[in-house]
């Protein structure tokens, strides 16, 4: 039985002990992070992705004037967590055009440029294939116009090409959802774009109406949304 006198200094080396050990636990747990932290630096890339394909609207109203669309992107994609979240700037096109006179190949456009961030999550990867779900808000400049073809001459195969004002514009953003499925440098990507923007009448439009005793508010609400189709390439850079 231990008696007072040598219990003071027992119960002072137990702590010296402990705390030595907290530090030891301590230390090791720091390195640990450290050295995980430094694995993850270690997985990080940064690659170019660009892609092209097809744009196909999806409202009612929209598909029965354009049945089909270009699309294209580009933008710098970084890892940011391990090699499985994605953080990408973007800029893009979207245009949609449809001949709607033969003479002079009058064809009506909508064609939007593009300037966002995409967010991408690589959910499963199996060697070098991969299945990344993808949200990407958009700022979009959106015009509405026609164009025509004249002058063509068949032995130089050139024509000039005159556009109109434009009939509606404007700008708003927009959000869209999808899912990339890659191999290595090529990727498959199918997403859908949610775009219902509030665009400006020509001036000229409101006065002419006006002049034939019609009111037009100057402000036209459309629905834009569109399902894509894209291939694309990714150039490792790191």
């Amino acid at each position: 039985m231990l008696n007072g006198s040598n219990t003071t200094p027992l119960l002072a080396n137990t702590k010296k002990k402990r705390l030595q050990m907290y530090r030891k636990i301590s230390t090791v747990l720091l390195l640990a992070f450290l050295l995980s932290g430094k694995a993850a630096q270690s997985q990080h890339k940064f690659k170019i992705e660009a892609d092209f394909g097809a744009a196909l609207p999806t409202n009612k109203d929209l598909k029965e004037i354009f049945v089909l669309g270009l699309s294209a992107s580009i933008g710098p994609s970084v890892a940011v967590v391990a090699d499985r979240f994605y953080i990408k700037p973007t800029a893009g096109l979207k245009w949609f055009y449809k001949e709607i006179e033969e003479v002079n190949s009058v064809t009506e456009h909508i064609r939007t440029w593009k300037a966002g961030v995409e967010l991408q999550y690589v959910l499963l990867r199996k060697n070098e294939f991969r299945v990344s779900p993808l949200v990407r808000l958009d700022h979009n400049w959106l015009s509405n116009y026609y164009s025509e073809t004249h002058n063509f001459n068949p032995i130089t195969n050139t024509s000039t090409t005159a556009t109109s004002g434009d009939l509606f514009k404007g700008k708003a953003f927009s959000t869209t959802v999808g899912l990339m499925a890659s191999m290595e440098h090529v990727y498959f990507k199918v997403d859908h774009e949610f775009f219902s923007p509030s665009l400006s009448v020509n001036p000229d439009i409101l006065n002419e109406a006006m002049e034939q005793g019609f009111i037009i508010n100057p402000k036209q609400s459309f629905n834009f949304n569109s399902l894509t189709i894209s291939l694309g390439y990714a150039y490792l850079l790191r």
